[in-house]
């Protein structure tokens, strides 16, 4: 039966939730002033906080040098970095509207990053 390895799935979680408000603080304008200096901080917060409790919690802790990591770390971003852009053109041109084309590429973003970010770590556990 299959475990999951390296990562706990509130990592991903974490991750998917800080990535996904990038969309949202580059796309502010809609929002208003007040979030202009928030949302940046939350996600950087959110980011931190998920890395740590990762590294207190469960001891992961890789270097960006090995192959592996750096794979799954191209595997989780390239993606995101993709619906990021296409939402952003999507913005851009004029084919989604303000409230929607931020949110929309926000909620993408979080499924991506979790979807594929579950897909990599399960795997059969090495026994």
């Amino acid at each position: 039966m299959a475990q999951r390895a390296d990562y706990p799935v509130w990592f991903w979680l974490g991750c998917g939730a800080a990535l996904a408000l990038v969309p949202l603080w580059i796309g502010e304008p809609w929002m208003g002033d007040a979030w202009e200096q928030v949302l940046p901080l939350v996600s950087l917060w959110l980011a931190l906080a998920t890395g740590w409790a990762a590294y207190r919690i469960r001891r992961v802790r890789e270097s960006i040098s090995s192959p592996g990591t750096r794979w799954q770390l191209l595997a989780v971003l390239a993606p995101a970095a993709v619906v990021m852009l296409a939402g952003g053109i999507a913005w851009h041109y004029d084919r989604w509207q303000a409230p929607a084309a931020p949110l929309g590429t926000a909620a993408a973003v979080f499924v991506v990053v979790v979807g594929v970010g579950l897909c990599i770590t399960d795997r059969p556990s090495r026994r």
